[in-house]
């Protein structure tokens, strides 16, 4: 599309790539909401890339439309570091039912229309209409990390969002990922990269120091 801006560095075949374009368009929609934010795709260097577009003025591909957009993103980011699902007490979710409506109920009964980020959050994360063979509620099949070694869900998050900054979104937005960062207690595993069998390394790859993405160099 003519004048959209290409996110050249996410190949959407890739599954974080494919939610790092769907994260970009949602946080691009809040923050612009009058913009008319959309995404496309295209093929592009052998691969299918997300080209985001805007109006009012429109979105033009440059380094300040870049920049623009990794700091807009880089500054949602860090209000998530301030959302009640954080503080949770339990690392990894395994909270039965009835705790889980109790770390809920305070943000139901003051939910409004400007708390709607602070709800979905809650409802992606897992629900009590289900339990798991521990009688815990039925956590998001996108947690990939449950507590081995040093990979705690909640503090991940709390990691990547102390840490990342707008130059490493817009890296990794519209640079090739190059997996040469320390990823030690910041992976959620999402990339299939991570799926380093045992049978086929020589050592524990949990004790990897560069095992994933690009989010920081």
């Amino acid at each position: 599309m003519p004048g959209a801006l290409e996110l050249s560095g996410l190949d959407g075949t890739n599954p974080l790539a494919f939610l790092a374009a769907l994260g970009t368009l949602r946080i691009l929609t809040i923050a612009w909401p009058s913009r008319g934010v959309k995404l496309h795709w295209a093929e592009n260097g052998g691969a299918w890339r997300p080209l985001i577009s805007a109006e009012n003025p429109p979105l033009i591909d440059t380094l300040a439309a870049r920049t623009g957009v990794g700091e807009t993103l880089a500054s949602a980011l860090k209000a998530t570091g301030d959302e009640p699902f954080l503080r949770i007490d339990d690392p990894n979710l395994k909270l039965d039912p009835s705790a889980w409506r109790g770390a809920l109920r305070p943000i139901q009964e003051k939910a409004t229309r400007d708390t709607r980020t602070t709800v979905d959050f809650f409802s992606s994360l897992g629900t009590e209409g289900d339990v798991d063979r521990h009688a815990n509620i039925r956590r998001s099949a996108l947690q990939m990390v449950n507590g081995g070694k040093r990979q705690d869900f909640l503090p991940i998050i709390k990691n990547l969002v102390s840490a990342c900054t707008a130059e490493h979104i817009s890296n990794t937005l519209f640079e090739r990922w190059a997996y040469a960062d320390s990823m030690v207690s910041l992976n959620l595993r999402w990339d299939p990269v991570d799926d380093r069998l045992y049978a086929l390394r020589w050592d524990d790859p949990s004790d990897s120091r560069t095992i994933g993405r690009p989010v920081l160099s």
